[in-house]
């Protein structure tokens, strides 16, 4: 399993945040269908449209960024006790 960190825009009002969901999935497309199906998007694929936008159980606007693989690695503060994602150098 891979960790996936998806990126998002959300809007509520007149206030704009950046959003970061990390999914373990074998692959990027998983991820997303693992994504859309918990933001009950019904079509996966419809998040890598630009023009695409959802509105979430707390009257947000949301809009998808970007999908990245992440590297999850022990935390060198707490000697290794727990985990941090690390964004990979590629992608």
């Amino acid at each position: 399993m891979k960790t996936f960190a998806i990126e998002y825009v959300c809007r509520f009002e007149y206030n704009k945040d950046y959003c970061t969901e990390h999914i373990q999935a074998r692959t990027k497309e998983s991820a997303l269908k693992k994504f859309a199906k918990m933001n009950d998007i019904k079509d996966h694929l419809k998040l890598l449209d630009e023009n695409f936008d959802w509105w979430d159980e707390n009257n947000c606007l949301n809009k998808f960024k970007r999908i990245y693989e992440v590297e999850e690695i022990d935390c060198p503060h707490c000697n290794g006790l727990g985990k941090i994602n690390v964004e990979k150098l590629w992608r």
